[in-house]
């Protein structure tokens, strides 16, 4: 079986949002598929042009718009990348429960990109209520 890639209209909504990725903050431009509002790209801006971390998050920024036109969902994505905890760990902590965060720039992306859809979905929604 073939995945099959939807790509988007060279015209299309998009916004831009300061994204925090650790002690960066970039800018995240995210672009949506008219049809259903969906996520289906994204460019990070962070850094000096040129610099190792805009080129890392250039690529960063290219495959996960590759996966999400394939289909990935955000959540699944975001759910595959490693996690740590966000504090020292405690004994108490040592019940399996501690808060955990991303453990890479990459997570810490696809938790942005998790939170504003979550976000355009409820305006989305909001808005048919409306009308």
């Amino acid at each position: 079986m073939t995945a099959i890639r939807k790509r988007l209209p060279d015209r299309r909504r998009s916004i831009n949002r300061p994204v925090q990725i650790g002690a960066i903050t970039a800018t995240g431009t995210v672009g949506f598929y008219p049809d259903d509002e969906q996520i289906g790209e994204i460019f990070l801006e962070a850094g000096k042009e040129g610099a190792d971390m805009q080129r890392f998050m250039a690529d960063v920024a290219t495959l996960i718009s590759i996966a999400l036109q394939y289909g990935a969902p955000i959540e699944r994505l975001a759910h595959s990348m490693g996690r740590m905890p966000l504090d020292m760990v405690r004994p108490e902590d040592l019940d399996g429960r501690p808060k955990m965060g991303p453990a890479s720039p990459v997570g810490h992306v696809l938790d942005w990109l998790l939170a504003l859809e979550a976000e355009v979905m409820a305006q989305a929604k909001e808005a048919r209520v409306a009308e």
